[in-house]
């Protein structure tokens, strides 16, 4: 996979404690969610990363779940129609307004719909899962776009023996190795890779980053983190707790852009510099 150059990321907006997203298992702390943000952007940095902040969603407090409205090749961008995210128009239109420059940015058509979090990439391979907010027609969609531009890609069947994002059961580690949530480790889809495989305990941990050759992984789960370490895999631990509580996690901060891209898309200079300079 390529060098990651930037991310884009949306601080969350303070009214997120009053809007949560469906299914959240409790009220995270504001406070608390801006420190481990702000620890999250920290560890991004210590990766080589530059960051793009692009400002907080008052109309979607939510909307810092950036990954789910697309993907972000080292050829192009393929993003949600904003038919089929009609709440998440604006974030859709901030993204654009960053890539204005690029000629490569492909939007999926109704009634297809593609949700970012069903998404995973593993060297060359991709792996699309549907979901309640990916269907058939997205997938078959996004997987035109991904083999004009050289990639394989393997669309997986809706009875996967895990009911979360697939990008929340999946951490590419470099080389052969993925780190899988044990209830997926058997899917014949995956076989032929080197496993860490994450106890239901510690399930969460599946939700990182590899970035850069590094992991960059929740605070908590000892388990698997000493089977990371012994594997020399370079990791660092950044807390998440108040993301967990609506089921989040770092992975679903970010949209990343891979470092060939970015002699084909025209970035921000005012961002771009104000993060060199910080």
């Amino acid at each position: 996979m390529n060098k990651v150059s930037h991310a884009i990321i949306r601080k969350p907006h303070k009214d997120l404690t009053s809007n949560l997203p469906e299914g959240s298992l409790g009220i995270p702390d504001f406070n608390r969610l801006m420190l481990q943000y702000n620890e999250y952007c920290k560890s991004l940095k210590e990766c080589g990363v530059l960051v793009i902040e692009v400002p907080a969603d008052e109309k979607n407090p939510s909307g810092f779940f950036m990954n789910d409205i697309g993907i972000i090749t080292n050829k192009m961008a393929v993003l949600s129609s904003k038919e089929s995210m009609p709440h998440r128009t604006g974030e859709i239109n901030s993204i654009i307004s960053v890539l204005a420059e690029s000629k490569i940015i492909h939007s999926i058509t109704e009634p297809g719909k593609i949700n970012g979090s069903d998404v995973i990439q593993i060297n060359n391979h991709f792996y699309i899962g549907l979901s309640d907010k990916t269907n058939h027609e997205g997938a078959s969609q996004l997987a035109f776009f991904l083999k004009e531009t050289g990639h394989d890609v393997t669309v997986l069947s809706p009875d996967l023996p895990v009911s979360i994002h697939l990008e929340s059961a999946i951490t590419y580690c470099g080389g052969n190795t993925i780190m899988i949530y044990e209830g997926l480790s058997k899917h014949y889809a995956f076989i032929g890779y080197d496993m860490i495989i994450v106890p239901e305990t510690e399930q969460d941990m599946t939700n990182s980053v590899y970035i850069n050759d590094t992991l960059i992984v929740p605070l908590h789960a000892k388990e698997t983190c000493k089977t990371i370490n012994d594997m020399g895999i370079k990791y660092i631990q950044t807390p998440m707790t108040e993301l967990m509580k609506i089921k989040g996690g770092m992975i679903n901060l970010s949209l990343f852009l891979p470092e060939m891209a970015i002699e084909e898309i025209s970035l921000p200079v005012s961002l771009t510099q104000k993060e060199q300079a910080a």
